[in-house]
């Protein structure tokens, strides 16, 4: 959820300046080195590394140093925890989890719902049985 953030933030300020394809470009690949620390597999590795961006100052256009100052440094632990102890999945969306997918929040919304998740298992459940007539058909016999 936290590089979709970063993601939205970036698209606003480019909104809101009217920034060129290749100038976001430029400012994206700069956030996509920042949101590559995020996947680092050592949490004392990563605490060092977000910690020094706020130091880095003078690497980072200003939008992207803004972005790090407000979106990032207040709560880089939190973002980061989740390495350190296996309990705490990467990420919060448990439905997504559940289903292995990313879904749209619409989507997200009827799941939360019992009525929502066995609606979802019997259409799955319908889907798979209509594949399997189709192989069926399809098979050529010797």
């Amino acid at each position: 959820m936290l590089k979709k953030s970063l993601n939205k933030q970036l698209k606003v300020f480019k909104d809101k300046f009217n920034l060129s394809e290749e100038k976001y470009e430029e400012y994206h690949q700069q956030l996509k080195i920042i949101k590559n620390l995020f996947d680092l597999d050592d949490y004392d590795e990563a605490e060092k590394e977000l910690q020094s961006l706020i130091y880095r100052k003078n690497e980072f256009y200003p939008a992207i140093y803004e972005i790090i100052r407000k979106s990032i440094s207040p709560r880089y632990k939190s973002f980061i925890y989740h390495i350190k102890d296996n309990r705490i999945e990467k990420t919060s969306n448990k439905i997504g989890n559940a289903f292995q997918k990313t879904m749209p929040k619409s989507r997200k919304r009827i799941f939360k719902t019992t009525r929502g998740v066995l609606k979802r298992i019997y259409r799955r459940d319908l889907i798979w049985n209509d594949n399997r007539k189709k192989d069926y058909e399809n098979q050529q016999s010797f």
